[in-house]
C-alpha cells in the first residue's frame, strides 16, 4: 500500500465515526443554529489532509469556508454549526489540530456590522458623522447612501438618476439576464457617450452574492468619475479619454437573496447564484432527493478556462460548484458576450473584478502555481504599484500576486478568463494594461466548442452547422462523401465571398487514422481561429478575405466514432483503431485458411505508388500489407475506399483542381513536419528546395510558441517508406505546390503518444496554426497578394513560454508504432 493511500485509510477511519456521530445529531438538529467562526491553521501536511477533506464533505458537515486551504502554515477559515460543532471539534483535536475562534457568534457580527450605528441621532449629527467617515467622497446630482449597503433596485434606480442627470457621458447598459429574470445592469461612463472608439476599462463587482462590499466598491467607482467630472483634472481626463463599463453587481440573485437575510447566516452569507436546484449524481437509492438536491453554481468557477479543474466542484452542493459545463449560467455568459461582443473586443485594457476578503490584489493567472501570462513583468509592476498607491491613503497593507501562488488554485477564475485582467479589493486607480500573449484558450465566438476535450463526430458537425448559421457571409458546409457505414464526411468552407471560385485555395484535414484524435482537435481549432478572429484581427481577416480555406476535420468517421466509444483499457484494441470500418476483406493463407479483416489502412489506398512492397529499415518489416488484418492494410486496390475517393473528387473537382496551392494532412504523433515523397528513400519533388525552405521557417515560427521542437523532412528519410499516402497523392498526382504531413505532438518517446494529454490540446493547435501561417503567407507571396500593412495587433498570438511541458508516461521507445 502506498503511503498515500495509507494516509487516506488512517484519514477515513478517523472521520468515519465521527460521520456516524454527525448523522445521528442531525436527526435531532435544532431548527435554527448558532454559528461560530475558526481560524485554523495546518502544521503537517497531513493535517492539510483533513482539512482538504472537509472541504470536499462541506455540505455534509454544513461548513461554509470563507477561506479555503491551501499550504501549510497559511489559516483557513471555516464557519460552523452549532449542531455539528462538537464533531469538528472532535476531528480536530483528534488530528492534532488547533484552532482559535475567530467569531464567537456569526448572527450578533452581522448585527453589528450591518446595522446603522446612527439610527436615532439628529439629522445634523447623521450629515457630519457621515462626512466623517465617507470623507472625500465625490457628490453629484443623483444621490446615494454610501454610509450603509444598498438594495439592487436602490442601485438601478440610482445608476438611472445618473443618466438622466448627465447623459452626455453616462449611459445605462443591461448585459443579460439571471436565472430569476433580473437585469444585469451596469454604467458606461466616457465623453462623449456615443464615442465607441475609445479603449476601455472594465470593473465588476458581487460575483459572490456575499461579498457586498466589492458591490459597495464598484458604486463608489461610479461616484468618483461622474461626481468629479469636471471638477478634478484627472476624472475629467480620464472619462475624456476613455470609456468605463461598471458592473456593480454581477450575481443580482444571490445578492437579493443574500440581502434578504435578517439573522440567517446560511442565506447573508450565500455565494452562489439561484440557478435551480441540481441533484448530485451520488445519491443513493432511496434517498429523498429533496435533501440533498441543491441550488446554485459558482460563478467564479464557471468560465470557459481551466473549468472544472482542481479548484472547483462538481457536486452541485458545494459552494464552489462548477455548473454542469463552462458558461452554464446566464450571468457567465452575460459576462463573456458583452467583452467579446463588437462594442468591446479588442479595446478593453484592464478588466477588474472585486472579492472579498483578505487583502489581496491578483493577477492572472489562478489555475496552477508558477504560472504566468507572458506579460507578467506588467501586470506584476501594475499590481505592485497600485498596492503602494492604495496603501498611501490609509495604511492599508495589501500582498499582491497570482491566486495560486498566494492564495489556492482559482480555478476559471473570472480573472483568469480573459486576456488582461486583475482582481482587486478596492482602490479608485486607474490601470491600462496591455494584453496578455501566451493565452492558452481558444479564442471565443458566438457558435461554441469545447477544445480542451475530444468531441463525438456528431458534435463536430453540430458545430460546424452553428458556425455557418451565425457567420453566413464566409463560411459555408459541405460534403465530400459518404463513408462505408453510411456517415457523410463533413467539412467546412471559410472564405469572402463563399460563392467565390476563383481565389486559391488551401486543404487542411484531420483523422484519416481513427486513433490520431489530436489531429481532429487541431483541425477544429484552426476552423475557430479563423473565424472567431475575422474581421478583429487583421492577418485572419486577410486570410479569409484573399484566400478559401477547405478544412475537414475527420476523413474517417467510422474510424473515429468506433474508435471513440468508451472502454475500460485505454490503451485498449478499439481505442487504438487506425483503420477505416469497411467490410471484411479476405485472404487465403497456408493450410487452406483465411485471414478476414475490417477496415483498410486509408493512408495507403491512394493511388500513387501504390502497392509497393516497403520495408521498414529499423525493423525489417512492412510499411504496407496486403494482409486485411493488418494496421496498415493497404486495401483490395486504389482509391478502394469511399473515404479516399472522396478526398480525390474534391481535389480534382473543378471547383479545387488547378487553384489549390496547399495540401495539410494533420496525424499524431512524433512532432515532424513532413514533405513528399514518402514512399522511398531519396526521393524528392523537383520543387524540394521550396518545400524544405517553407517547412524549415514553418517549423520554426511553431517552435517560438511554447518551444516544441519539430524535424523536418520525409517520412521515407526520417521514419519509413510509406507508399499510397495522401500527401505524396496530393504532390505528385493532384499537383498541388505545398503539401505537407504534420506529425503532432507528443514527441516520438511516449509510448502513449497517440493518447495526447487534455491540457495540450489547445497548445499543441495553438503552435501548430503559427507554422501553417507560415505556409499561408508562402502562398500568399507566390501568387504576390501579401498583405500590405498591419494596423491591429493580435493579443491571443503564443509567445514567451519556453517549455513544452510534456511529462513522459513511459520511456519506453515508440518508434516503431506505426503513425503515418
Amino acid at each position: 500500500m502506498t503511503t498515500r493511500c495509507l494516509r487516506v485509510t488512517l484519514l477515513f477511519a478517523r472521520i468515519f465515526p465521527i460521520l456516524l456521530s454527525l448523522i445521528a445529531t442531525n436527526v435531532e438538529a435544532s431548527p435554527s443554529p448558532s454559528f461560530q467562526v475558526f481560524r485554523i491553521v495546518p502544521d503537517t501536511k497531513e493535517q492539510l489532509e483533513v482539512l482538504k477533506d472537509l472541504v470536499d464533505n462541506a455540505d455534509v458537515y454544513d461548513l461554509d469556508f470563507w477561506k479555503s486551504p491551501t499550504k501549510t502554515g497559511v489559516s483557513t477559515d471555516v464557519m460552523i454549526p452549532s449542531t455539528t460543532l462538537k464533531n469538528i471539534t472532535d476531528l480536530l483535536s483528534s488530528s492534532n489540530i488547533s484552532y482559535v475562534v475567530s467569531v464567537p457568534d456569526v448572527v450578533r457580527l452581522m448585527k453589528e456590522y450591518e446595522t446603522p450605528k446612527d439610527s436615532g441621532i439628529s439629522d445634523l449629527l447623521r450629515s457630519f458623522y457621515r462626512r466623517f467617515k465617507d470623507d472625500g467622497v465625490a457628490t453629484n446630482k443623483a444621490t446615494y447612501n454610501f454610509d450603509d449597503y444598498g438594495s439592487y433596485s436602490d442601485m438601478v434606480n440610482w445608476m438611472t438618476k445618473i443618466q438622466e442627470y448627465y447623459p452626455s457621458f453616462t449611459k445605462v447598459i443591461q448585459i443579460g439576464t439571471t436565472h430569476e429574470g433580473r437585469s444585469i445592469v451596469g454604467i458606461k461612463i466616457g465623453n462623449h457617450i456615443s464615442n465607441q472608439n475609445k479603449r476601455v476599462v472594465w470593473i465588476d463587482g458581487g460575483i459572490h452574492a456575499r461579498e457586498w462590499a466589492s458591490i459597495h466598491t464598484a458604486l463608489y467607482f461610479i461616484n468618483e468619475l461622474v461626481g468629479k467630472y469636471g471638477s478634478d483634472p484627472d476624472i475629467t481626463h480620464y472619462v475624456n479619454s476613455l470609456n468605463f463599463y461598471i458592473i456593480p453587481c454581477v450575481n443580482p440573485d444571490g445578492y437579493v437573496y443574500s440581502f434578504a437575510a435578517k439573522d440567517n447566516p446560511r442565506q447573508r452569507l450565500w455565494r452562489k447564484n439561484r440557478s435551480k436546484p441540481v441533484c448530485p449524481s451520488s445519491l443513493s437509492a432511496g434517498q429523498n432527493p429533496a435533501e440533498k438536491c441543491c441550488q446554485g453554481v459558482d460563478l467564479n468557477r464557471n468560465f470557459g478556462f481551466h473549468w472544472a479543474e482542481p479548484g472547483s466542484n462538481s457536486n452541485p452542493c458545494s459552494l464552489i460548484y462548477q455548473g454542469h459545463s463552462a458558461f452554464s449560467e446566464p450571468e457567465t455568459r452575460a459576462v463573456r458576450d458583452m467583452l467579446l461582443s463588437p462594442e468591446l473586443y479588442g479595446k478593453v485594457d484592464a478588466f477588474i473584478t472585486m472579492h472579498t476578503y483578505s487583502q489581496l490584489w491578483i493577477y492572472p493567472w489562478g489555475h496552477h502555481e508558477n504560472s504566468y501570462p507572458a506579460d507578467i513583468v506588467d501586470l506584476k509592476t501594475v499590481a505592485e504599484n497600485a498596492v503602494r498607491a492604495l496603501e498611501s491613503t490609509y495604511g492599508t497593507k495589501y500582498k499582491s500576486g497570482t491566486g495560486a501562488d498566494i492564495l489556492s488554485f482559482c480555478v476559471i477564475l473570472c480573472c483568469s478568463c480573459l486576456e488582461s485582467s486583475l482582481s482587486s479589493q478596492s482602490g479608485p486607480i486607474l490601470r491600462r494594461i496591455r494584453a496578455a500573449g501566451a493565452n492558452a484558450e481558444a479564442p471565443q465566438m458566438k457558435a461554441e466548442f469545447n477544445f480542451r476535450d475530444y468531441a463525438t463526430y456528431a458534435q463536430m458537425k453540430h458545430w460546424m452547422k452553428n458556425i455557418e448559421f451565425y457567420y453566413p457571409n464566409f463560411t459555408k458546409n459541405f460534403q465530400i462523401g459518404t463513408t462505408s457505414e453510411g456517415q457523410a464526411i463533413h467539412g467546412i468552407k471559410i472564405g469572402t465571398p463563399t460563392k467565390a471560385q476563383k481565389k486559391r485555395a488551401i486543404w487542411i484535414d484531420g483523422g484519416i487514422h481513427a486513433r490520431e484524435w489530436a489531429a481532429i482537435n487541431t483541425a477544429l481549432y484552426f476552423i475557430n481561429e479563423l473565424v472567431a478572429k475575422y474581421g478583429v484581427n487583421d492577418e485572419i481577416t486577410y486570410y479569409v478575405d484573399t484566400l478559401d480555406f477547405y478544412i475537414v476535420p475527420c476523413l474517417n468517421p467510422d474510424g473515429y466514432e468506433y474508435a471513440h466509444t468508451r472502454t475500460a483499457d485505454p490503451l485498449s484494441f478499439r481505442r487504438m483503431w487506425r483503420k477505416n470500418r469497411s467490410k471484411e476483406n479476405c485472404i487465403d493463407i497456408e493450410n487452406g485458411g483465411k485471414s478476414c479483416c475490417k477496415g483498410v489502412d486509408l493512408n495507403r489506398n491512394f493511388d500513387i505508388h501504390w502497392g509497393l512492397e516497403t520495408r521498414d529499415p529499423t525493423t525489417s518489416g512492412n510499411t504496407t500489407s496486403i494482409d486485411p488484418c493488418s494496421d496498415i492494410y493497404q486495401g483490395p486496390r486504389a482509391f478502394s475506399e469511399p473515404e479516399t475517393r472522396a478526398l480525390r473528387d474534391i481535389l480534382l473537382s473543378p471547383e479545387l483542381k488547378g487553384r489549390t496551392d496547399a495540401y495539410i494532412t494533420l496525424h499524431t504523433f512524433g512532432q515532424i513536419w513532413m514533405y513528399p515523397f514518402g514512399h522511398q528513400k531519396g526521393v524528392y519533388p523537383d520543387d524540394k528546395n521550396d518545400l524544405e525552405s517553407v517547412g524549415r521557417a514553418a517549423v520554426a515560427a511553431l517552435a517560438k510558441a511554447f518551444g516544441t521542437k519539430y524535424r523536418l523532412g520525409n517520412s521515407a528519410d526520417l521514419l519509413y517508406p510509406a507508399p499510397g499516402s495522401s500527401v505524396d497523392w496530393a504532390k505528385g498526382v493532384a499537383g498541388i505546390k505545398y503539401a505537407y504531413l504534420i506529425e503532432l505532438r507528443p514527441p516520438p518517446i511516449r509510448l502513449t503518444g497517440f493518447i495526447l494529454q487534455k491540457a495540450q490540446l489547445i497548445p499543441c493547435a495553438i503552435e501548430t496554426w503559427e507554422g501553417v501561417k507560415v505556409v499561408v503567407d508562402a502562398i500568399l507571396k507566390l501568387h504576390n497578394l501579401q498583405r500590405k500593412t498591419t494596423t491591429l495587433v493580435d493579443a491571443s498570438k503564443p509567445n514567451g513560454n519556453k517549455t513544452n511541458a510534456i511529462t513522459p508516461l513511459a520511456t519506453t521507445s515508440a518508434r516503431h508504432m506505426t503513425k503515418n
